[in-house]
């Protein structure tokens, strides 16, 4: 019965750290754990666009050499798979992004109710409205860059930070049980 009871608690605890290094935001690296949906370029730099359409968020890779902007990086991912992008090129103003859509899910700035919030950030977790626009916005190797559906009615900037999509919970718990099963069978079988 004493092997039983620390079989149990072994798998117990080995789930829950397991649980807790899989969700860590201390982890080394936040695009070990984030789910891309596709990759656009080729490179040895690489960067990532988060479209957070408010019911669903998606990432995509993208790969470059030299110098690119997110201006770039967008027209490659668009040009890759299914996500569409609907802009307006206003020259050497800059270009406006009026829709964004991918897989059913779109998302567009209907002034005065809603607009679209641009955003960056060097790990994926802490986020920054950017001061650029996607024309002028230079990429930088291991940057995010996201974009997010704003309250107009907010006057000081957009509030909703791009969700990185992560596997969820669930799926998580059930890689941290598989591990504490394997460890287990690997301790009894050692002969605990």
């Amino acid at each position: 019965m004493v092997h039983r009871y620390s079989f149990i608690a072994s798998a117990f605890a080995s789930a829950v750290i397991a649980l807790f290094v899989l969700t860590s935001p201390a982890q080394a690296s936040l695009l070990d754990q984030v789910h891309i949906t596709y990759w656009a370029g080729t490179g040895e730099n690489v960067s990532i666009l988060v479209t957070d359409f408010g019911d669903a968020s998606f990432a995509f890779g993208y790969r470059w050499d030299g110098a690119a902007t997110a201006w770039d990086m967008m027209q490659a991912i668009d040009a890759a798979g299914e996500l569409a992008l609907l802009h307006t090129d206003f020259g050497g103003l800059g270009i406006l992004i009026d829709e964004i859509s991918y897989d059913g899910h779109a998302m567009a700035g209907v002034w005065p109710v809603t607009y679209l919030g641009w955003w960056t950030s060097d790990d994926g977790l802490s986020w920054t409205p950017s001061g650029l626009g996607v024309a002028q916005q230079p990429l930088s190797d291991g940057g995010w860059y996201g974009w997010s559906v704003e309250d107009a009615s907010l006057l000081d900037g957009p509030f909703n930070a791009p969700r990185v999509p992560l596997p969820e919970p669930a799926s998580l718990a059930l890689v941290a049980a598989g591990a504490a099963l394997v460890l287990g069978r690997r301790n009894r079988a050692g002969g605990c």
